[in-house]
């Protein structure tokens, strides 16, 4: 389920999740402790089999405990999220043996919320996950860094291995001619995490020189 396996991405690089719930959806915009990695969600009601609400509402919750919640769930489990005051939130899991139901507390919101960035990117492509999934289990693996360079030239797209590693890793993902060079070091840890969350198909990437990617 995509909802649980974001949670289930995010939960330890957070202290808290704010769960936006407006007209149009569900949204989820947060920041990592270390202020590197910024989340823009947004699950669209149509992705719930029943989405009602009279107003826009906010509940923050703590990471950990709306993880927690979430991994119980057992397959086939049909979550109901109930929201009827400021205090607490309810998880009701049912299924066809069983009806098990949560109660978690509403945290205070220490910081506001973080928006989208607005950013003017010099550079917009596309590229295949399971390409960029292969260059991040090579780094991985057998390279053994936590980051790489992503390069825009005249002769193609590449990744490569940063300095100072033991090992050179370049791969060439497509022979585009770029006007102007661009090159952004992006830690693999996060690409690989998000990978987890998207299976084969395309990925519309936003880069410049030393910019957010």
């Amino acid at each position: 389920d995509p909802f649980k396996d974001f949670i289930n991405l995010i939960y330890d690089s957070t202290d808290s999740i704010k769960l936006v719930f407006t007209g149009s959806g569900l949204k989820i915009n947060l920041l990592n402790n270390s202020h590197v990695c910024f989340y823009n969600v947004e699950f669209k009601k149509e992705y719930f089999d029943l989405y009602e609400i009279d107003e826009m509402e906010e509940y923050v919750f703590d990471s950990k405990d709306l993880f927690m919640v979430l991994k119980s769930a057992s397959k086939g489990d049909v979550l109901t999220i109930k929201c009827e005051d400021n205090s607490n939130a309810v998880f009701l899991f049912e299924n066809e043996d069983k009806r098990r139901q949560f109660s978690i507390g509403v945290i205070d919101e220490l910081y506001d919320s973080p928006v989208p960035p607005s950013i003017d990117y010099d550079l917009d492509f596309i590229l295949d996950w399971s390409d960029l999934k292969q260059c991040c289990t090579d780094l991985d693996k057998i390279v053994g860094t936590d980051r790489f360079k992503l390069s825009a030239k005249d002769t193609g797209l590449y990744v490569s291995s940063v300095t100072g590693t033991m090992k050179d890793y370049s791969n060439q993902l497509n022979t585009e001619n770029y006007s102007k060079e661009y090159s952004t070091v992006v830690n693999l840890s996060y690409i690989s995490e998000l990978s987890k969350l998207s299976k084969n198909g395309e990925l519309l990437l936003h880069m410049g020189n030393s910019i957010p990617l």
